[in-house]
């Protein structure tokens, strides 16, 4: 049900788009799964609903674990919300924070621990296969590489999903709330040198393992 309950949702915001077309298909798609479904349209009024701001436990510096901010860039504006750092002065590390509704913040959270632990999975493994006796740069570098290609994997593979029949016969997109994008557009930008150990085989993998990650159960679930 949960899933329904997130189409008809997409339908929803789908139709106060500005192209009258397609707003009516989409709200008359939203009616007639409400009424199939035994729904009603107040369970799906978003005007009492706040954008919330949320700092998650999630960070990373310029040397250990910049993958997670290409995994935040993959994920967080395919489920409606924005994503930002947040650090300490003199600190290196930044956390990951998201803006948006509650609910497309506990997803993109969810997502990003289940692939932030195959990541860990990978590189537990392959250390102890591969790489007992290099140095921690060069480990950190080698998963930073295998994350990016991860993240870049995973990239092609929400978009391929958003791109499925329904969507594309009812045009659905996903929307990040306006107030969000204002905030984050916002704030001012700062780079960082990121640790890398030049493993072209080791984005290549992450690439190819994040492409065929299997996202089906994780939505829900908490790690």
């Amino acid at each position: 049900m949960s899933e329904i309950n997130e189409k008809i949702k997409k339908l929803l915001r789908l139709s106060k788009s500005d192209n009258e077309y397609e707003a009516r298909l989409a709200l008359a798609r939203a009616r007639k799964l409400m009424a199939e479904y035994k729904l009603d349209i107040k369970d799906f009024d978003d005007t009492n609903k706040k954008v919330i701001k949320k700092v998650t436990d999630m960070y990373y510096t310029g040397y250990k674990n910049s993958y997670r901010l290409y995994l935040v860039n993959a994920i967080a504006e395919r489920y409606c919300c924005a994503s930002y750092t947040c650090y300490m002065k003199g600190s290196t590390k930044r956390y990951i924070a998201l803006m948006g509704y509650e609910e497309d913040i506990d997803v993109v959270i969810n997502l990003l621990k289940y692939a932030d632990s195959c990541i860990n999975k990978w590189f537990s493994n392959k250390k102890k296969e591969e790489y007992m006796g290099c140095s921690n740069k060069y480990l950190n570098g080698l998963k930073n590489d295998y994350g990016a290609g991860f993240a870049e994997g995973l990239s092609v593979l929400l978009d391929e999903q958003m791109k499925c029949e329904e969507n594309q016969e009812w045009g659905l997109v996903m929307v990040v709330p306006e107030e969000a994008t204002r905030y984050v557009d916002s704030l001012k930008r700062s780079s960082i040198r990121v640790n890398t150990s030049g493993s072209n085989s080791a984005r290549i993998k992450g690439y190819t393992d994040g492409y065929n990650t299997k996202l089906n159960n994780q939505l829900n679930q908490s790690y």
